[in-house]
């Protein structure tokens, strides 16, 4: 995919300018201090060379980081985190252009935790003061938004509006619908000093039938 991808007849002549991954560090970290970047390296390469700028996503964790056997979502020591988001930042820095911290964190801890956010905010104070440590000049992506205007009203509350550079929503209404919820989560945005925050909708779908 890589290779079709970044192969000068088809990726950039479509403009594809940006490419968004998913990167496990449950993965790549199955015990502590052990570090395998797998196939992360390659594609990273890869896209570096052809011009494609990557951000990448991580939204899970070893199960150590909780002192069980499963990879688990919601690390138990915000060190951990710290550490990891540090290692991951100074490992790419110059190939992987942005990090999010964590996808749709509202379904993810609403779920899990019931905290509304508190957790999540925890999360994503701690990865941008590792990522901005090892690579001042990254983008982090945060509020990475499904639906829970609740849970993103916590997180508003509990200042995360210095912890991100850009806003990231989802929407898998129909099209006809995605200027209406963009206003909705502008407007809360605004209401905890947010609103000069970008807003990128970075996955999106609807019904084709």
């Amino acid at each position: 995919v890589v290779e079709d991808l970044v192969n000068p007849y088809s990726g950039l002549r479509v403009g594809i300018g940006w490419v968004r991954e998913r990167f496990s560090w449950g993965g790549t970290e199955p015990q502590k201090g052990i570090v395998d970047w797998q196939q992360y390296d390659a594609s990273a390469d890869a896209y570096a060379k052809a011009g494609v700028r990557v951000y990448q996503i991580f939204h899970d964790s070893p199960g150590w980081t909780r002192g069980d056997s499963k990879t688990t979502k919601n690390p138990a020591d915000l060190r951990e985190v710290y550490t990891f988001t540090k290692r991951v930042a100074e490992h790419f820095k110059g190939r992987v252009n942005a990090w999010e911290v964590w996808n749709e964190p509202d379904l993810m801890w609403q779920e899990q935790t019931r905290h509304s956010g508190a957790h999540y905010v925890a999360v994503l104070k701690t990865a941008w003061e590792a990522a901005k440590a090892a690579d001042p000049k990254c983008t982090v992506l945060g509020l990475s938004h499904a639906g829970y205007m609740e849970w993103l009203e916590r997180a508003g509350q509990l200042g995360a509006k210095d912890y991100f550079d850009i806003a990231t929503i989802h929407s898998y209404a129909a099209p006809s619908g995605y200027s209406a919820a963009i206003k909705q989560r502008r407007d809360m945005l605004a209401r905890y000093g947010m609103g000069d925050k970008p807003l990128w909708i970075n996955e999106l779908g609807a019904t084709a039938y």
